[in-house]
């Protein structure tokens, strides 16, 4: 099932929540929704982090709020059941603060 819009549901607020590193570059939060008992969640790629803050922003214009601290066996369970295993397996766990540099980093002249 797809998410509603992020102007239908700005904020969501996720719980042993981690980040996954897709081959494409792109970076996405999983984990578990605070306010639905077990649900998974998987975000559109993220632009911008602030796990000290506990603040998230993805592409979409949604905004999470990162509770507690993070937790990568669950994230990847939440992108397995998402995403499938085949597609689930090519991403891996990174940390809040590499994902932090890897969104400020400038773009290379060199990529499109």
């Amino acid at each position: 099932m797809l998410a509603p819009p992020a102007d239908e549901e700005p904020e969501v607020a996720l719980v042993r929540w981690g980040i996954l590193m897709h081959p494409s570059g792109d970076m996405h939060l999983a984990g578990l929704r605070a306010d639905r008992e077990a649900k998974g969640r998987i975000s559109t790629a993220l632009v911008r982090i602030d796990a000290a803050a506990g603040e998230a922003e993805t592409r979409s214009g949604r905004r999470y709020r990162l509770v507690g601290e993070p937790d990568d066996d669950i994230a990847f369970e939440v992108a397995v059941i998402a995403w499938g295993y085949v597609n689930a397996v090519v991403t891996y766990p990174i940390s809040a603060e590499e994902a932090r540099l890897r969104l400020e980093e400038p773009p290379s002249p060199f990529m499109n």
